[in-house]
């Protein structure tokens, strides 16, 4: 199925002069409200879908970046995919920091299909981050033309949600010759559990958690034991103190990470990080540079409460 199947003419507004969010959001729910949603949802009351859109956005703002933003919402037994698009002539303050939004796209899915929701933001991000794209979209005078653009986008709901779809950017690293001592102040200060380690040339070479660091200096026979209470007395730090001062990130880092290409999908992440239990993968290149990161807050920020 095409995105644009969900989408026509008079659920597009092109000039929209709105200025308040909040009265932009009121107007785009009453154009997604339309003769399709209204056959394929009979007992749906258009406050329904107002109040699910709003409180979700009041949870979190939805901007995407690059002037987008994509309010949405989840309803229990809703039919069909609702879609409405707004172009606005001029930026406004969309409350998700300092990007200001000329682009936006609404949409509500059934409660039951989140999925759904990340597969129709996929594709519109990627169209939309094109700069001629975007640049064509913005530049557009009728709904009409918008529509024609986006149909000719070729936006297919048919292919999986990937991993580059639910990636972070790239985060915090160590070089492989930073001191120990500096790599857990780094991560105390930035409030890290993992934290990676490239080498000169910037390529991933292992990562630092901070189970590896509390059992830096431990004894093996750590390890076996089901209790301590009888060596309470014990210092569990004083071996690790003793070989910090003179211990690089390349001696603790544990080389065995989980690397994934772009392409990877939403089920290979969740099967790395839930049965391998990695604290996170990294989403590399075909040059193996590491262009982002899914740790499990990312699944849980952009599938499981998306």
């Amino acid at each position: 199925m095409q995105l644009t199947t969900n989408l026509d003419v008079d659920q597009i507004l092109i000039g929209c002069d709105e200025t308040d969010k909040e009265h932009l959001l009121d107007r785009l729910v009453n154009v997604l409200f339309s003769p399709r949603v209204r056959r394929l949802n009979p007992g749906l009351r258009v406050n329904d879908l107002r109040e699910a859109v709003l409180g979700r956005e009041a949870e979190r703002p939805t901007v995407m970046g690059e002037g987008l933003a994509f309010p949405h919402a989840r309803v229990k037994d809703f039919n069909g995919i609702g879609m409405a698009l707004a172009i606005l002539p001029r930026p406004i303050d969309f409350g998700g920091g300092t990007d200001e939004v000329q682009v936006i796209c609404m949409i509500v899915v059934p409660q039951e299909a989140p999925m759904v929701t990340l597969k129709v933001m996929s594709r519109v991000v990627q169209f939309f981050h094109n700069p001629a794209n975007r640049t064509a979209l913005l530049a557009a005078t009728n709904s009409a033309a918008v529509l024609a653009l986006l149909t000719s986008g070729g936006l297919s709901l048919d292919i999986p949600v990937t991993v580059r779809d639910v990636m972070s950017p790239v985060g915090t690293s160590v070089s492989s010759d930073t001191p120990l001592r500096e790599v857990a102040q780094l991560m105390h200060v930035k409030r890290l559990n993992v934290v990676a380690v490239t080498n000169v040339k910037g390529i991933l070479v292992g990562e630092i958690t901070s189970d590896g660091l509390f059992q830096f200096g431990l004894p093996d026979f750590f390890q076996h034991l089901k209790s301590v209470s009888f060596i309470s007395e014990f210092d569990p730090f004083e071996k690790y103190f003793e070989r910090e001062a003179h211990s690089v990130a390349e001696l603790l880092m544990n080389t065995e990470i989980c690397r994934m290409p772009p392409e990877s999908t939403i089920l290979e992440i969740v099967f790395e990080l839930a049965v391998k239990h990695r604290s996170q993968v990294y989403v590399v290149d075909a040059a193996n540079k590491w262009i982002g990161t899914v740790d499990r807050a990312a699944v849980l920020n952009n599938v499981i409460n998306w």
